[in-house]
């Protein structure tokens, strides 16, 4: 491989490390009120809902799950047909096509 190709794979490889669901949510600040991220803050008073809809969504779902501080009082995740869903999300996942 050359100089160039070497450089171009290792941005590739961080770009991707970037938006890992985990990178993500460690970016996130997790209160027992609320989170924040980015200095704006969001504390719902009432029900809390978790929606995580695409291909990313049961990674970004759970590392979410891991993390928050408040349990949501209800979790929907819809999926593409073929992406891996993991068995804690299992029950609240639902598939569809494009």
């Amino acid at each position: 491989m050359t100089p160039l190709s070497d450089l171009a794979r290792s941005m590739f490889a961080a770009a991707v490390a970037a938006v890992m669901p985990d990178t993500l949510a460690r970016r996130i600040g997790f209160f027992p009120d609320g989170i924040e991220f980015a200095g704006s803050g969001l504390r719902p008073a009432g029900r809390l809902n978790l929606v995580a809809l695409g291909k990313a969504a049961p990674g970004l779902a759970a590392a979410f799950l891991r993390r928050s501080q408040r349990l949501p009082d209800s979790v929907f995740v819809l999926v593409p047909d073929g992406v891996e869903v993991p068995g804690s999300l299992a029950p609240f996942a639902r598939r569809a096509s494009h």
